[in-house]
């Protein structure tokens, strides 16, 4: 499997219903993705459709990191942001996410 890029729009409180390959399983998932605008970063709050539950709340969506490593234990993989339009990892903002910045998920690390 290789990296899946999720498409989305970047406009605030939108859900974004998918599917993703996850070690050779396809999980269905919906996420609501939010605009922080008071602190200036993203947030995703995500649900796993199969058990019809939030699994995460409000998790930050930042640059260069695996934001889903301290959450192994549900095995719905890995999840990233990144940065394709050369700019410093801390430039992630409302206006380049989806162009400068890539939402990308991955097999369980």
């Amino acid at each position: 499997m290789t990296i899946q890029i999720l498409n989305f729009k970047n406009q605030p409180n939108q859900t974004i219903s998918t599917s993703v390959e996850v070690d050779g399983v396809m999980i269905d998932l919906e996420m609501f993705l939010q605009w922080n605008s008071m602190a200036g970063y993203w947030t995703v709050s995500i649900k796993d459709m199969a058990k019809d539950e939030v699994v995460i709340s409000s998790l930050p969506l930042l640059s260069a990191i695996n934001s889903l490593g301290q959450y192994g234990y549900l095995k719905i993989g890995s999840m990233g942001v990144v940065n394709v339009g050369n700019l410093s990892d801390d430039d992630l903002n409302y206006e380049n996410f989806g162009d400068k910045f890539l939402w990308v998920w991955d097999n369980n690390v």
